[in-house]
């Protein structure tokens, strides 16, 4: 989500989201959510707001840690983009820290060079 619209795009995903989870809680309306708020960060980074963007990446993080069911690798988007925006802010110590163990449980659950998942 890149552009000048991309934020107001991403708020009214997440507002149309967020109602939706509310009044009929859909596995996949859920799944969305936590993934529009790796899409948010990324505009916002586009507008240069790195902190939001953590924050949202984080949240994104956190909410696909909640929804993956055990056994599945967690989507890991979010988590490339919070190491770089710690690397661009000369964080490269946390970024290894957010960055690793999420690599490494994808390659728990997926095997050492998968080449079937798309991520």
């Amino acid at each position: 989500m890149d552009g000048g619209d991309a934020m107001s795009f991403c708020e009214k995903w997440m507002q149309m989201l967020v109602e939706r989870v509310e009044e009929y809680q859909d596995p996949t309306d859920i799944y969305s959510l936590a993934v529009s708020y790796s899409e948010y960060g990324l505009a916002l980074m586009h507008h240069s707001k790195t902190d939001e963007a953590l924050k949202s990446f984080e949240r994104s993080c956190e909410s696909l840690e909640e929804i993956t069911p055990k056994g599945e690798p967690v989507y890991g988007f979010p988590y490339k983009h919070r190491a770089r925006i710690l690397t661009y802010n000369g964080k490269s110590d946390l970024a290894e820290a957010v960055l690793v163990p999420a690599l490494e449980a994808r390659e728990k659950i997926l095997g050492k060079d998968d080449t079937f998942s798309i991520e």
